[in-house]
């Protein structure tokens, strides 16, 4: 049995044998030249990002201009001229007038010949030689009026008062009186507002000398 399979065996390998040699006697055929065959790829895109630069703003170059560099401007300063002033012969006689009442306002005298307030006054103004020792004084009186003017007199003593020394006794309306002396004699004066019993007040007191 054994002897059958191996002869079976041998007989089968023979047979593929032929059928080999067979097959390859044939002349070769021409073979088509070998086609590159290039496998197709996934393209890698590539994405080129393009940023636009703003072209630079031409600047355009000025030409320096030459600067004219201003004249220094004088300031002129306007001196004061000295305006002549024309004094009329009036306003100095009445700047004179306001000067002198300014200085010597009228004042008011007690006994003592101290000065003392009150809305009333009487002044001597003046005492005028008139000849014969006689003598003519004036005076001016504001304010409330007197009963009388008593006009006391004194060569010894300069503030003669009531009750002390001789008077003129003159009415109220009265603004002038004549008085005498004797010559050479110095005699002091002064006027009294009279109310009737005694002096309110007194007037300044005047000195006045007699021609001898």
């Amino acid at each position: 049995m054994m002897k059958k399979i191996t002869i079976t065996l041998l007989l089968s390998t023979f047979l593929l044998v032929l059928a080999g040699c067979s097959t390859l006697s044939p002349a070769p055929a021409a073979q088509a030249p070998a086609v590159a065959t290039v496998a197709p790829q996934t393209p890698t895109v590539i994405y080129v990002v393009v940023t636009a630069t703003p072209a630079p703003t031409e600047i355009p170059t000025q030409t320096p201009v030459a600067t004219e560099t201003p004249a220094a401007t004088a300031t002129l300063m306007a001196t004061p001229t000295a305006i002549p002033v024309i004094i009329q012969p009036t306003d100095i006689a009445v700047a004179a007038t306001a000067k002198v009442v300014a200085t010597a306002s009228p004042k008011t005298f007690d006994a003592d010949g101290t000065a003392i307030k009150s809305s009333s006054y009487i002044t001597i103004t003046n005492i005028t030689y008139t000849g014969d020792n006689k003598a003519l004084i004036t005076w001016k009186s504001a304010g409330d009026t007197p009963s009388a003017f008593w006009i006391f007199y004194s060569t010894s003593y300069k503030l003669p008062f009531y009750g002390g020394y001789p008077e003129y006794v003159v009415g109220n309306t009265a603004r002038s009186a004549y008085v005498d002396g004797d010559a050479g004699s110095i005699v002091y004066y002064r006027i009294c507002f009279y109310n009737g019993s005694g002096c309110d007040f007194y007037s300044n007191s005047y000195k006045f000398t007699y021609p001898s």
